[in-house]
């Protein structure tokens, strides 16, 4: 049906619109009733899981609570927080007396360059523990984000120079700095006597 503007029609035309879109009135509040009753449920469900949903003013949309979310798992009873801390049955990290990048840098020591898979077959061996499930894949960062590591080539990596133990260095540097300040310096002056006579 093609659209007509309404000052083109008739009063008894207009009427009989108004009448026509009067009708549709209760089946539309009975759906908006249906829908509300849902929409209820729906908010229900959502704050059953922890999360405060606020209407924002006039859109009508809902704007879920910033801040950190919700855990997941059993929802909180009504009136009480959800009970913060570690879950049950989760095992605490493992601590070590040194760094995983410590421990790779003694691994390395002496060594051209060592495979991944190697490397943490090493470190395990030197007693570092670790709950990870795929420790190759810990090593592997580990290789690559610290600076005392280097990539030899793909998949094979080795100690940097940051990386080197410089235990001898600084000795024979001293050494050479004396010996180019004594070649520098003046030969002493031996006090002259004044001729007898």
């Amino acid at each position: 049906m093609a659209r007509v503007a309404l000052k083109q029609l008739s009063v008894a035309q207009l009427q009989g619109e108004l009448k026509r879109r009067q009708g549709a009135l209760p089946r539309l509040e009975k759906k908006r009733k249906k829908l509300a009753a849902a929409l209820a449920k729906v908010e229900e469900a959502i704050a059953d899981l922890g999360v405060v949903v606020s209407r924002i003013k006039g859109t009508g949309k809902a704007q879920p609570r910033r801040g950190r979310p919700a855990k997941r798992g059993r929802p909180a009873k009504r009136g009480r927080p959800a009970k913060r801390g570690r879950p049950a049955g989760k095992a605490r990290r493992v601590k070590n007396a040194q760094s995983l990048g410590d421990v790779l840098v003694k691994v390395l020591t002496g060594i051209k360059s060592m495979k991944v898979a190697e490397a943490a077959e090493a470190v395990a061996k030197t007693g570092y523990k670790s709950k990870a499930k795929n420790f190759k894949l810990i090593v592997n960062q580990t290789l690559v984000k610290d600076k005392r590591f280097r990539s030899v080539r793909r998949g094979r990596y080795a100690l940097s120079r940051a990386g080197k133990p410089a235990a001898a260095k600084p000795a024979a540097k001293k050494a050479r700095v004396k010996k180019a300040a004594a070649k520098k310096a003046p030969a002493p002056k031996t006090p002259v006597a004044p001729p007898a006579g």
